[in-house]
């Protein structure tokens, strides 16, 4: 069966991204492994078909599926992680120390860790009560998650969104930090980047390299990822200071 992508159902502002796009996407995304995969999960009615790219990078693409749940048409998000991309040997350093995974056999298997690492910490991140994509399947080097959109028309990032009330979207921000803290878990990357605005709401993206409180540089990672925010969100007109909102994450006493 050939792997292509679907025109169905797939929004009018997408139909120029695709014309432009769609030989950088399958570069490198769609090997004879991966493939198999999709096969895999489309065998297994995980989803039905991939429709159009919604998301790329240099180690991974996001694609819109279609699944039927229940004779009713659903959209999902997939994830793959590049098996033919750039080496991920940079981020060995988010693996130390966490016994959850193998040790990396090769630039394959170390992809496939990351795929698996990112489904480990949305599951955390869905148990913490934290505002991110429900994980649904994971199989090598991909992964399935909610797709973050209405009418079928994905959601936008952080960066590029209006904000009507830039203080309580960072409220909402550091609050998701703090449960995520909370189940052990840091970012790592957290930016306006990383940051998906759904139904008016900030949601967490990309926590495949998210490390737990035990890793060596965990502080150093969680005071990144704050600055990072609060530096956005300063620019927009919210401003907190760094050492208030750094307790209010770690669940201290704020004055």
């Amino acid at each position: 069966m050939a792997m292509k992508l679907s025109t169905r159902k797939r929004p009018e502002r997408s139909d120029k991204m695709l014309k432009e796009s769609q030989l950088k996407f399958s570069e490198r995304v769609f090997d004879d492994n991966t493939i198999k995969t999709l096969k895999y999960l489309m065998n297994n009615e995980i989803f039905r078909s991939l429709d159009y790219p919604i998301q790329h990078g240099k180690e991974a693409a996001v694609y819109r599926g279609t699944a039927i749940h229940d004779g009713k048409e659903e959209f999902v998000a997939v994830k793959i992680f590049k098996l033919e991309g750039p080496s991920f040997q940079k981020k060995l350093q988010y693996l130390e120390g966490d016994k959850r995974f193998d040790r990396p056999r090769g630039k394959r298997h170390m992809v496939k860790i990351f795929a698996k690492k990112e489904f480990a910490n949305l599951k955390i991140c869905q148990e913490a009560g934290v505002r991110a994509p429900r994980p649904i399947k994971h199989r090598d080097n991909v992964v399935v998650m909610e797709f973050l959109g209405e009418k079928g028309v994905p959601s936008g990032l952080l960066k590029n969104h209006e904000m009507k009330s830039p203080k309580k979207i960072l409220g909402e921000v550091l609050e998701d930090m703090k449960k995520m803290h909370g189940a052990k878990l840091v970012h790592v990357d957290l930016s306006e980047f990383n940051i998906i605005m759904h139904k008016e709401m900030p949601y967490i993206i990309d926590v495949g390299q998210a490390v737990l409180l035990h890793h060596p540089q965990s502080e150093e990672f969680l005071r990144r990822d704050l600055l990072n925010v609060l530096k956005f969100f300063e620019k927009n007109g919210a401003r907190m200071d760094f050492d208030e909102a750094l307790k209010y994450i770690r669940g201290e006493n704020v004055n």
